[in-house]
């Protein structure tokens, strides 16, 4: 007779576990990465279960040059000290990101999107900055940053309701990093004396580096 009832009590504790898990199969995520202010980003996503334990990720949004560690400086291009006082000033500017992941969930016990994952990425960035000459000789221009990166990401993704889960997690990778400048040039005449006209210069140059991320999402879903 003890056997039976413990034969049922425990039958009866894995029919409400294997419910529980029913119950919280969701299929989608509606996503924001508040840590990622940090980077200038203001950052959306949506993550759609395609299979048992595979998802898709897309996340897009604008780029904000003045926020967070991309906060612009002026730029004192003093051409020559003390000739008009002329140098470029920078002021934030939008730009733009988007970025698409195929995650990986291995645990057995749980589907995606649930539970811990890797996740491959690919991810395009542009910001922006405005750039004026503060004595209005020259016309307004523009520099760019842009950014090609993949990484590999990893993290693990709590749902701490049925409709509400949190998301954990980090990256390391590669980037090619291109930037577009503008800054103020003095045109000299034969005696080493600057004439009256100056002009915008502009460099370019691409550098490949280690990228690395980690934060945090919060999104809800069903």
């Amino acid at each position: 007779m003890r056997k039976l009832f413990f034969t049922v009590v425990l039958a009866a504790s894995f029919s409400s576990l294997g419910q529980e898990i029913d119950r919280m199969n969701n299929r989608y995520l509606i996503k924001l990465t508040p840590t990622q202010m940090t980077v200038g980003e203001i950052n959306l996503g949506f993550e759609y279960r395609v299979a048992n334990h595979s998802s898709l990720e897309l996340t897009l949004g604008p780029t904000i040059s003045n926020l967070g560690s991309q906060t612009s400086q002026v730029d004192y291009d003093i051409v020559p000290p003390g000739y008009l006082n002329q140098y470029a000033i920078q002021r934030s500017a939008l730009g733009f990101f988007g970025a698409l992941e195929y995650r990986f969930y291995p645990l057995t016990y749980a589907n995606a999107p649930r539970g811990l994952y890797l996740a491959p990425s690919v991810k395009y960035r542009v910001y922006n900055t405005n750039v004026s000459d503060n004595s209005h000789i020259l016309p307004d221009t523009k520099n760019e940053r842009s950014e090609f990166m993949f990484r590999l990401n990893f993290g693990y993704q709590f749902w701490l309701t049925d409709q509400f889960a949190l998301d954990l997690f980090s990256g390391i990778g590669l980037m090619v990093d291109d930037r577009t400048s503008n800054y103020i040039s003095a045109e000299y005449d034969e005696f080493g004396m600057p004439i009256e006209q100056t002009n915008w210069t502009t460099s370019k140059n691409s550098n490949p580096r280690i990228t690395a991320t980690m934060g945090v999402k919060v999104g809800i879903g069903r």
